[in-house]
């Protein structure tokens, strides 16, 4: 668009929208730039998808912000605290809720693949400055990853169910654009979990998402190393 980036043209639509109304929108760039993220989610967008694009990464980003069976609003409502879903939260007709019919939480990751090696072949590609783009996205991820996890905590601690959500979000966008499906659907849990407003046995998914995140820096040093 002449005149205005994407920063600029999300910024105006979200000065357009009523109270209580979202469009969401999200960045799709060839930047895995340390703080590209960070900028995309200040100027007011949803959500960061980088190139080149995974399908089921592109899958199951549409899928987090565009529910099945949504109309034309598709908002995510702010997650209370005190209101913390339905009356019956072990509902089966309630797709936002990960826990059983007797109130456990779900099992623990199953995912036996630690890095997606098609996907780091399709990252390698992509050189800039004679670095490739799995490189620096591998570097990036295992800068920040530790300080993200630390930020699911604190929300935790602080009993806030929104924020739970949104980091976690951050942590699952992350390792599905690098090919990390352990860390990605450890991640995916407690987004699921703090979506549906309940905290209970987050420590226990934190523990999964922090073991998945250890093989997952062993493997990207290995990876990384060997190029």
């Amino acid at each position: 668009m002449p005149g205005l980036d994407g920063f600029g043209a999300t910024r105006a639509v979200r000065a357009q929208e009523s109270p209580g109304q979202r469009v969401p929108i999200v960045a799709m760039t060839a930047s895995a730039l340390e703080g590209e993220r960070e900028r995309c989610l200040a100027a007011g967008m949803d959500d960061f998808l980088t190139k080149p694009v995974d399908p089921e990464a592109l899958e199951a980003l549409v899928r987090t912000w565009v529910p099945v069976g949504a109309g034309r609003s598709t908002a995510i409502p702010p997650v209370d605290a005190t209101n913390p879903g339905p009356t019956n939260p072990t509902d089966p007709t309630n797709p936002t809720d990960p826990t059983s019919a007797a109130g456990e939480p779900p099992p623990p990751v199953a995912s036996t693949v630690i890095l997606d090696l098609e996907r780091v072949a399709m990252l390698d590609e992509l050189v800039k400055d004679g670095v490739s783009f799995f490189r620096r996205t591998a570097e990036s991820f295992m800068t920040r990853i530790h300080g993200q996890i630390a930020a699911i905590r604190a929300a935790v601690d602080l009993r806030d169910p929104h924020e739970v959500f949104t980091s976690a979000h951050l942590v699952k966008g992350s390792a599905l654009n690098l090919g990390l499906p352990g860390v990605a659907e450890a991640a995916a849990r407690i987004e699921a979990h703090a979506r549906g407003g309940r905290l209970d046995g987050t420590d226990a998914m934190l523990q999964d998402l922090s073991d998945e995140t250890e093989l997952a820096i062993a493997a990207l040093r290995e990876a990384v190393a060997g190029r």
